[in-house]
């Protein structure tokens, strides 16, 4: 059975642009990756609106990359690879896809886990994204202070313990992890199967996301519920005085904006990564396929003496003697 992971920042997209606006749309579970966390409480009706609103402006998001005219928030064709690899899941040549990332804002992976599922139009790839805070990272986190690494341990555990339900005896040759960083020890475990490429750079200008964003807020008409101006007012940008509109917030989120790339520049076209990655993956399947994984059981099953064969055996040797 195989598995494939992906690193995310720079590897599937750059989602620099896009986080001012999680805030907004995911309320409590934008905070929960923080070290002191606010303790928000928003009731469950505004919780369901801002949901609803959140995939509205996911699906726009993923009409405008699947468009002629991509926002470039994803790397230039992946989505290409994706469908590649949901093919070969439908199919069960793949088990499961997982995002293995050291951004610390779970948010961010789901997000574009979620605009993938909304581009390719199948919500069951990529069924864990696991960011730096996770639990199963602790290890990570306070083996090397200041580093940031990445392991074949915590891999395995991914892929054995979350929602992908891989087998315990799940080996290196069954795993194909993509990564613009070295990370040592899973290169090492990993071998041929951890493919190094190039980072994507591009960052996406934030006037071309909030169309959609304004859209969304729209359909759901979110912005004139009192209880969400105040949850922005207290929570998303404490620094506007009172009464905010909704032009003053987009504002704000215009400022924390910067380093982006000019609004005149596009998204570049897809580089060769893309077809490294086709290829790696075909490479990799096609191993994959010629190779045979006992369990411990069958190998010492195979490795026991047969008693018929040594009793042939002794008896060819008397008569020789």
């Amino acid at each position: 059975m195989a598995y494939i992971a992906f690193d995310m920042d720079e590897t599937l997209g750059s989602l620099y642009t896009v986080y001012p606006f999680m805030c907004s749309l995911r309320g409590e579970d934008f905070f929960k990756d923080l070290n002191s966390p606010p303790k928000v409480q928003l009731s469950l009706d505004l919780r369901v609106i801002m949901d609803v609103t959140y995939m509205i402006f996911v699906s726009k998001l993923a009409d405008l990359e699947r468009s002629r005219m991509p926002l470039g928030i994803l790397r230039p064709g992946i989505l290409n690879v994706m469908r590649k690899i949901a093919t070969l899941h439908k199919k069960g040549t793949v088990k499961g896809v997982v995002l293995y990332s050291n951004n610390g804002h779970l948010v961010l992976l789901e997000l574009i886990r979620d605009i993938i599922h909304q581009a390719i139009g199948y919500n069951k790839l990529i069924c864990d994204c696991v960011h730096w805070n996770h639990s199963i990272r602790f290890s990570e986190r306070t083996k090397q202070p200041g580093s940031a690494p990445k392991t074949w341990d915590t891999l395995r555990r991914i892929f054995i313990e979350g929602n992908c339900n891989a087998e315990p005896s799940l080996m290196p040759s069954q795993v194909l992890f993509f990564d613009d960083q070295p990370h040592p020890d899973l290169m090492n475990a990993l071998e041929q199967n951890y493919i190094f490429i190039k980072p994507y750079t591009y960052k996406v200008h934030i006037t071309p996301i909030i169309e959609p964003y304004l859209e969304a807020m729209y359909v759901t008409n979110l912005w004139n519920n009192s209880e969400y101006q105040r949850y922005i007012q207290k929570y998303c940008c404490p620094e506007l005085q009172p009464p905010i509109t909704l032009q003053h917030y987009i504002s704000s989120l215009r400022k924390d904006s910067r380093n982006t790339s000019p609004l005149s520049q596009v998204p570049p076209l897809p580089d060769d990564t893309i077809e490294q990655m086709k290829n790696a993956i075909d490479i990799f399947i096609h191993q994959l396929s010629k190779q045979k994984h006992v369990n411990l059981k069958e190998y010492l099953q195979m490795r026991k003496p047969n008693p018929i064969r040594i009793y042939k055996v002794s008896i060819k040797n008397k008569k020789e003697n």
